[in-house]
């Protein structure tokens, strides 16, 4: 799955999870089928292909997987008749033609592709940089440190720069890698400027203008029971974005990863009660939140008014009533959107209330029904969505920044502190905050504060596999995964089954900015 790379205005992040939660646009409705086979240019059949299909005036797409034989067949698309069909895979070029349900489809033959470096994603670009040395780990674990924390890395390696080059884009990024309007008096962030040096020597060596001193290391296609499933991708409207970003819309792998035009606004998602998809919006000018209707694909524009625009939003959740949640960015607060009546609703936090709604958000539909939670500033913050009294949690020690959040079925509140290495559970009834601690599995290459002038400088990268912390007997069980240039980055509760004892849930999975397989 990792290697379907259109990044597109879609929400590919949900999509997998419409593909068999709902009955998307391809309503299941008449017997023809689109099917086909394809191969490579000497014949030979090729699986784990993607095939895709998007029909005339659809706002989405359809892709399935090609299976041993080199063969694909979609489900029932519907009612239109008319469609584009286009293959792919890395290392060979696209192929497409046009297609109609019930009518043969022309054999594809795919023709390999030279230099496929714009199809690769940051995963595989970090699989694929050399690390021989311990020199060359280290140079490795301070890019993944300093440079793809909140995104990924791919837009910017897909392309090559000299040494003046990746110096400039260096301190852009340092300074702002939000895309906006940077300040006259930015100084950039202390860690990037500290190592900039060794990133530019780092990334002219990997990506500059002399040749590679490494082969590129696609991840394997998908095989078997992993390629029999149906992905659709829906679009997102910016009606502020460039004409010209409709242009390279991530569609063709081979032309490399789109702008943040095309993606960056959904964050978060939740299925509201009335069935509808709902996703956050922190970078668009016109919207709060999205609601999409996945029957349709149609997505409708929410705003929320603030400071003579429109509030965004990062996190989002559904609460037992089925209304969305999400957090205000710049204002702090818990805002409401009834399912029912469609309508948005700020609940103000008190005067003297220093905590503040952070980026993520999760609602407790088990024990307290009706109380939603978000990381803070420094901790968690609840919210009682029938009275709208906050209550605020503080971090009881670290204060070294928040993100992840979610709620078991006993209401306790747990959430993630990537810089402290930690994991926090506020317990419903007492109130108290107690943690985990993750220890080290090697020394970070990482400032110590901002206020220091010493660095510490390691040969060696942190590794920090999944984890799994097994509730009921306090058990801390750290999981090795073929990539080490993880880190943890947000918390989910894998079961909702009950165990003895006054911690009941099976596990507790912390998950890293690097997908890894789900149990």
């Amino acid at each position: 799955m990792k290697n379907l790379k259109s990044v597109r205005n879609c929400l590919f992040l949900f999509a997998l999870v419409l593909a068999t939660a709902f009955v998307a646009p391809s309503v299941f409705s008449q017997d023809a089928k689109i099917k086909g086979t394809v191969t490579s240019a000497d014949g030979k059949p090729l699986e784990g292909v993607t095939v895709s299909v998007r029909g005339a005036g659809e706002p989405f797409v359809t892709s399935v997987f090609t299976n041993e034989h080199g063969a694909y067949v979609f489900p029932s698309l519907g009612k239109n008749t008319k469609y584009s069909l286009w293959a792919q895979a890395q290392g060979f070029q696209l192929a497409k033609t046009d297609a109609a349900p019930g009518k043969p489809v022309a054999a594809l033959a795919l023709k390999p592709l030279k230099d496929f470096s714009k199809q690769l994603t940051g995963v595989e670009w970090m699989n694929s940089f050399p690390e021989n040395t311990p020199q060359e780990k280290r140079a490795k674990q301070i890019f993944v440190s300093n440079c793809s924390g909140c995104h990924d890395n791919h837009f910017a390696l897909q392309n090559r720069f000299d040494a003046d080059g990746w110096s400039k884009i260096i301190t852009v990024m340092s300074k702002d890698s939000e895309g906006t309007s940077m300040r006259a008096d930015a100084v950039g962030q202390t860690s990037m400027n500290e190592y900039k040096d060794e990133l530019v020597a780092f990334l002219t060596k990997v990506r500059g203008p002399g040749p590679a001193n490494y082969a590129l290391k696609p991840l394997p296609r998908p095989t078997g029971e992993a390629a029999q499933v149906v992905i659709t991708e829906y679009d997102v409207p910016r009606p502020e974005a460039p004409p010209e970003s409709y242009l390279h819309n991530g569609s063709d792998w081979s032309e490399g990863t789109p702008s943040r035009w095309e993606g960056r606004a959904s964050h978060d998602v939740a299925v509201g009660g009335d069935g509808r998809v709902y996703f956050s919006d922190d970078r668009a000018m016109t919207a709060t939140l999205n609601q999409l209707d996945p029957k349709t694909g149609k997505v409708a524009i929410l705003a929320f008014p603030f400071n003579g625009g429109v509030s965004a939003t990062h996190g989002v959740t559904a609460d037992s009533d089925g209304n969305l949640w999400a957090d205000t960015i710049g204002q702090g607060n818990f805002l409401e959107f009834n399912a029912k009546t469609q309508q948005f609703k700020m609940y103000a936090r008190p005067a003297d209330m220093k905590a503040t709604v952070g980026g993520t958000v999760a609602g407790d539909t088990l024990a307290y029904k009706g109380a939603v939670w978000g990381t803070a500033n420094d901790g968690a913050i609840k919210i009682d969505a029938k009275t709208g009294q906050y209550t605020s949690y503080p971090m009881p020690d670290t204060h070294k920044g928040t993100y992840g959040m979610t709620v078991d079925r006993h209401g306790n509140g747990w959430y993630t502190s990537p810089g402290g290495d930690r994991v926090y559970v506020v317990d419903a009834e007492t109130g108290k905050t107690s943690d985990i601690i993750f220890k080290p599995q090697a020394p970070r290459a990482r400032r110590s504060s901002r206020r220091t002038s010493q660095l510490m400088k390691t040969s060696e990268p942190t590794k920090t596999p999944p984890t799994h912390f097994k509730i009921a007997r306090a058990e801390l069980v750290q999981i090795p995964m073929p990539m080490w240039f993880g880190s943890p980055y947000f918390v989910r509760i894998r079961s909702q089954e009950s165990m003895p004892g006054p911690m009941r849930f099976r596990k507790l999975r912390c998950l890293t900015n690097i997908a890894a397989p789900m149990e």
